[in-house]
């Protein structure tokens, strides 16, 4: 195998323990605590092949500070439909002042047609950590099986929320 190849993998491998930290806070105790309590639990681990390394998303390879980013707008289209009507100014201008009032007017428009019964209602100081678990939730199982369950999404709600956060304008 080549070098090269091998170098892309040990990275791939290294940006998935780093959203399962961003996951956690940056704590790897929670990390480490819930793949065992998930092991004492009997869930079993797939085995992750070389194939399945290679079918990592394209944003896990993108810089630490870009799949922050993504992560937070994904968790902004979670709470897209509170935002929609939301009369917070600051919290808006808070907002526009994060993600540029482009993305945030593309956030709103998603949110304006949605129930938010279904969408939690953020803090911004937990947007980071929630677009991380949406991100590490959005993995091919095999690839996600190497994180700990820190997140409270199903793969298909995350993939769609990804997948949506990525046509926010950045």
């Amino acid at each position: 195998m080549p070098a090269g190849q091998r170098l892309r993998r040990a990275a791939i491998a290294s940006d998935i323990v780093a959203l399962a930290d961003a996951a956690t806070d940056g704590a790897p105790a929670a990390r480490h605590a819930a793949r065992l309590a998930r092991v004492l639990a009997g869930c079993p681990r797939r085995a992750t092949t070389i194939a399945d390394i290679d079918a990592a998303p394209a944003w896990l390879r993108a810089a630490p500070a870009v799949r922050a980013d993504l992560g937070r707008r994904a968790a902004l289209v979670l709470v897209a439909p509170h935002l929609a009507r939301s009369i917070d100014g600051p919290r808006l201008k808070a907002l526009a002042d994060s993600i540029g009032v482009a993305a945030l007017d593309h956030v709103i428009a998603l949110g304006s047609d949605r129930d938010p019964a279904y969408a939690p209602d953020l803090a911004l100081d937990q947007l980071a950590a929630t677009g991380a678990a949406i991100l590490a939730a959005s993995l091919p199982p095999a690839l996600a099986d190497l994180l700990p369950p820190v997140s409270p999404f199903d793969a298909e709600r995350a993939a769609a929320l990804v997948a949506e956060a990525q046509q926010v304008p950045a």
